[in-house]
């Protein structure tokens, strides 16, 4: 019985992880303001809920379960004093997981 019922449960915990949409972005500034990535980050992330964040070659990557448009961005960046290069949605956890089926 507590077998079958820790099995029931299991099931349920695991889909309800494997099911959490995840969204990864990718965006790119015209200017660090004379600051270093680091800080540039920090500007960004008080107006994103954001994790996973890092930096390669000056485009700033993080992954949020909040979904984010170009607008968005430009809003934030016009508010903490940047203007985006560019910006993009890379992925999509549920994307991804259909691809591999």
């Amino acid at each position: 019985m507590y077998l079958k019922n820790y099995v029931i449960t299991s099931f349920f915990i695991g889909f309800s992880f494997l099911s959490f949409s995840q969204h990864k972005y990718a965006f790119e500034v015209e200017s660090l303001n004379d600051k270093q990535p680091k800080e540039v980050f920090d500007d960004f992330s008080q107006h994103l809920e954001e994790y996973d964040k890092h930096i390669e070659d000056g485009v700033f990557f993080f992954e949020s379960k909040i979904v984010y448009t170009e607008e968005n961005f430009k809003e934030i960046a016009a508010a903490t004093g940047y203007t985006i290069k560019e910006f993009k949605i890379t992925s999509k956890r549920e994307d991804e997981q259909n691809i591999e089926e």
